[in-house]
Formats: structure tokens, C-alpha cells, sequence
């Protein structure tokens, strides 16, 4: 799949999930309510991201990178570990567990023990501060030999958005799951997979 295909089909992808997330009715408990606040946030972010590389905003969509894993980790935090308590002293301003230390409690919940959120965050965390901090991943994006230009490659902007739309299903799928909407988790996952090539 070529990029303009990729960027299409992420595009689809985005106008269905806030279709189907549009008013999606949540629990009253604390813990459902800032876990879907968080994969909600998630969302937007992969939104903003598909709306900047449309527009060949390149490193302001590679910044949000993090910012939509932090937002989808501790949504699946909220959700799968923290207590009643934890979750009202976050929604009160009290800061949560750092990455790795929701990462490590995720991982030990049942269906996340394949520590597939370590090997990600070991491999990927650098290069998202990188071009969230305005580290060497932009700079070496930004000239050429002889001009100042944007260089996104188009395997950078692929690579960007296929991250971002894979989080966009994984926050998705747990916001309906912490809603109690099975049906639709599974709807999401479905639609997913048959907007993506064959192997």
C-alpha cells in the first residue's frame, strides 16, 4: 500500500471512530471515567495527527506520537490496574505512576503478559521524546545540503501513521470495553483488520 492509500484509509478510519465514539455512554465509577477520558484523548491525538500530515505538517504529527502513547497507556492503566483511590487523586491533579511502572502492572493482567508495551517502549520511547522535545529526530528533518526544508521522508510519514492508527484501534477497543460495549470493541477490531493489506 502505497502512502496516499495508507493516509486515505487512516482518514476513513478516523471519520468512523468518531462516528462510533460519538456519545458513547460511560460508567459512573471514577475508574471508567478517567480511563475513557484518557483513550478519548488518545483519540483526538490520532485525529490531529491524520489533519497535520494531510497538510504536510510532518513533525508537529511525529510530536503527538508520544503524547497519543502516554494518553493510551495510562487509559489502559485506568482502566486495567489503578483503585477507586488512585484514580480520584489523578483526576484531582495527583500524578500517576510513571510509564514503565503502569507498563509493568499492565503486563502483569491477564491478555497482557506478552510484554509486547516493554519491547515497544524500550525500542520506540527515545526517538518519541526525540521529536516531541524538539531533539535530532526534527533538526535532521528540517535542511537539506543547501536550505532549510522540511524532509519528512515518505517512509517516516508512513511510519507515523501506521503507529498512530494502531493505537487509535487499541484505544478504541478499551474505551468500549470500559463502557461495557463488547459489540462495538469487536466491531472496531473487524474494521480495522479489513482496512489493512494482506500480508
Amino acid at each position: 500500500m502505497n502512502f496516499d492509500e495508507t493516509l486515505n484509509k487512516a482518514s476513513q478510519f478516523m471519520r468512523s471512530l468518531d462516528k462510533k465514539m460519538d456519545g458513547l455512554k460511560i460508567r459512573e465509577d471514577i475508574e471508567s471515567r478517567v480511563s475513557c477520558a484518557l483513550l478519548h484523548l488518545s483519540l483526538e491525538h490520532f485525529g490531529a495527527i491524520v489533519v497535520l500530515i494531510t497538510n504536510n505538517l510532518n513533525g508537529s504529527s511525529a510530536a503527538l506520537v508520544r503524547l497519543q502513547y502516554e494518553a493510551l497507556i495510562r487509559g489502559m492503566y485506568f482502566y486495567q490496574c489503578a483503585s477507586k483511590d488512585e484514580a480520584e487523586k489523578f483526576a484531582s491533579g495527583k500524578e500517576p505512576p510513571r510509564i514503565k511502572e503502569m507498563i509493568k502492572q499492565l503486563e502483569a493482567k491477564p491478555g497482557f503478559t506478552s510484554g509486547v508495551f516493554s519491547r515497544v517502549h524500550q525500542r520506540e520511547w527515545d526517538a518519541m521524546n526525540s521529536y516531541t522535545h524538539g531533539g535530532a529526530a526534527q533538526v535532521q528533518r528540517r535542511y537539506s545540503d543547501s536550505e532549510l526544508i522540511g524532509n519528512y521522508s515518505e517512509t517516516d510519514r508512513l511510519n507515523i501513521l501506521k503507529a498512530s492508527k494502531g493505537m487509535a484501534l487499541l484505544a478504541a477497543t478499551h474505551a468500549a470495553l470500559a463502557c461495557g460495549h463488547l459489540e462495538l470493541a469487536k466491531e472496531l477490531k473487524e474494521e480495522f483488520s479489513g482496512s489493512e493489506d494482506e500480508p
